[in-house]
């Protein structure tokens, strides 16, 4: 995957023979917050890879495995949760992690031991 921090413009590619698959997330996976709280997302998967780019502005990652640091209720559960808040900076310039999804937001959730993506814009909802 590529993706243009500057516009965020994106493009999925897969190795010759293969594909890349669709990431289905539930209804209701992402979470808005209300008051100061984070946005959230929640599934049940095991370990997730993420990437929220806003663009113009910064990109931020984080790695949730279930029952891990990053996941929000630390249980081997079958599911992870995990804070927009809480996401790690990508490169120096993009500051602490925004908490709340802007229309403008790129969120991208790859479940590593599928090997599917999905891409959602959670702030155009909003």
């Amino acid at each position: 995957m590529t993706v243009d921090l500057t516009t965020g413009a994106y493009a999925l590619a897969a190795t010759a023979g293969s594909a890349v698959r669709p990431l289905s997330l539930p209804a209701g996976a992402f979470r808005s917050a209300s008051g100061v709280g984070s946005d959230s997302l929640a599934d049940r998967r095991g370990l997730l890879e993420v990437l929220l780019v806003r663009p113009g502005q910064g990109a931020w990652q984080q790695t949730v495995a279930d029952g891990g640091a990053a996941d929000e209720d630390g249980q081997g559960d079958g599911a992870v949760q995990f804070s927009l808040g809480r996401m790690l900076a990508v490169n120096a310039p993009s500051g602490p992690a925004p908490t709340k999804a802007q229309t403008q937001d790129l969120l991208v959730i790859v479940d590593v031991q599928e090997v599917s993506v999905a891409v959602l814009s959670p702030g155009a909802a909003q």
